[in-house]
């Protein structure tokens, strides 16, 4: 009973937290461009399209299918969708809390990890609902089922919701790596990764089928494959954009960026100290920590939203800090 009450004790503290820092920029009607696009695409469900048919946009389909759900409980309102996605976000941050509690059994550990990803998505830069976010909470779910026992059914649910996770936003397909890699140590089996390719293929080979009945198959190939193609093309500053983020969350917090290099301090301790390599391979921790910097990187863009996927899981690897 003690338990239960003390998670619902977090569970308010974490909305009220969340709360106060996400509300901070509510009062400014466009912070970024993207909500307001995603919006204008979204529309197009209520006559009868779907994505890319008459108005296109670089996203998967399934982003403007959030954000047309999200337009209808609003019924337009703007603050009401930044508010849903704050919700989303909360979602995201209870997700965390289970997946620490089932992977570590010990409550402070989770609460703690949690508290570091209020704290950093708390900077004004991810408060908008931007496509990483509605990938995160896909990917957040995937991983919840992956880190529960690894059963035929927990696997296929974590195909499906990673699935749902790239058709948000395509460059997550890069976490395919961190599931494969730690199902095949941790279970050997190839019975296993062909349940999860399999549950990952279905909801695109839905939608690849769906697009070829409309005819509309150049253009979902074109914003499926095309356009994410020339993204590591642009060649941008990404490296010194990431400087500038370093400073920037310095400037925001000291105490974050010591704690950042703290928790990485204690990561790279485990694995050249302690020589614990393979057991982090099987843990997948590490690999998604890796793989979310590779996002940012492939991306070439410097776009500090690119940073959601890492600050996400800088915040689960709390977990060795302690």
């Amino acid at each position: 009973i003690n338990f239960k009450l003390i998670n619902v004790f977090l569970f308010i503290f974490y909305f009220i937290f969340l709360t106060l820092t996400q509300f901070s920029t509510h009062n400014i009607e466009t912070m970024d461009w993207d909500i307001n696009s995603f919006i204008v695409t979204s529309m197009d469900f209520q006559n009868g399209n779907i994505p890319f048919e008459v108005h296109y946009e670089n996203k998967p389909p399934l982003l403007f299918l959030n954000y047309f759900i999200f337009l209808k409980i609003a019924n337009g309102s703007l603050l009401d969708i930044k508010i849903l996605n704050d919700i989303l976000l909360f979602i995201i941050v209870l997700l965390l809390h289970f997946t620490i509690l089932k992977k570590t059994k010990k409550l402070y550990l989770s609460s703690f990890c949690s508290i570091i990803f209020i704290v950093l998505m708390s900077k004004d830069w991810f408060h908008p609902g931007y496509s990483e976010l509605h990938s995160l909470f896909y990917l957040a779910l995937g991983i919840y089922f992956f880190e529960s026992k690894l059963k035929p059914r927990n696997i296929a649910l974590a195909g499906i919701f990673f699935s749902f996770a790239t058709l948000c936003n395509l460059g997550a397909v890069i976490f395919i790596v961190p599931f494969l890699v730690s199902l095949f140590l941790n279970q050997k089996k190839l019975d296993s990764l062909f349940v999860f390719l399999l549950s990952f293929s279905i909801p695109h080979l839905i939608l690849l089928t769906l697009y070829s009945l409309r005819g509309l198959l150049n253009n979902y190939i074109v914003s499926m494959i095309a356009i994410p193609r020339s993204y590591p093309r642009l060649g941008s500053d990404a490296i010194y954009e990431l400087g500038i983020f370093i400073e920037e969350i310095n400037n925001f917090s000291t105490f974050i960026n010591i704690m950042i290099i703290f928790i990485f301090s204690r990561i790279f301790s485990h694995i050249f100290i302690n020589n614990n390599l393979p057991n982090l391979l099987k843990d997948s921790s590490l690999l998604f920590l890796l793989f979310s910097l590779l996002f940012y990187l492939l991306a070439s863009i410097g776009y500090q939203h690119h940073l959601i996927f890492i600050i996400f899981f800088i915040s689960s690897s709390g977990i060795y800090l302690i």
